[in-house]
């Protein structure tokens, strides 16, 4: 996977987010310029982050001039602060955790439908989806390519 022709890799490392009031009060749902990706910028080593609703990137520059994309998985209280500021409310100030992606959601993993064990409905449901809200992010391909 790569992002503007950079490469992606999975966090092995937790990351502490500190969002400011000074943070928070910005008004852009853009993922490059939200309060959580200003917050990001501000981790030792990060040029540019961009937040999504489920994964949050991070570009890193070597010491040898090499930019790399962290992928890490977006906390579920971060979640919710990003639906409720892309509908128009405000983002609370604080700490998030930001964990690496688990074993069934990192690069590579093997993601077959596998049938359930315990039977059940096979009905499928359809998803509520959010609308007003940021992009999703982008998963297993490369992005930022022109067309």
């Amino acid at each position: 996977m790569k992002i503007d022709g950079i490469p992606v890799r999975d966090a092995h490392h937790v990351m502490i987010l500190h969002i400011s009031e000074q943070d928070a009060r910005g008004r852009s749902k853009d993922p490059r310029n939200c309060a959580a990706a200003k917050a990001a910028c501000r981790l030792h080593g990060v040029k540019e982050a961009r937040v999504y609703r489920s994964r949050t990137f991070l570009l890193i520059e070597r010491a040898n001039g090499k930019p790399y994309w962290v992928r890490l998985h977006t906390p579920e209280r971060l979640q919710k602060e990003i639906v409720a500021f892309d509908h128009g409310g405000t983002f609370e100030p604080g700490d998030y955790v930001l964990r690496p992606m688990p074993p069934a959601g990192q690069l590579g993993a093997d993601r077959r439908v596998r049938p359930s064990k315990q039977g059940g409905s096979s009905k499928k449901r359809t998803p509520h989806r959010l609308g007003g809200i940021r992009e999703v992010a982008p998963v297993d391909r490369e992005i930022g390519k022109k067309k």
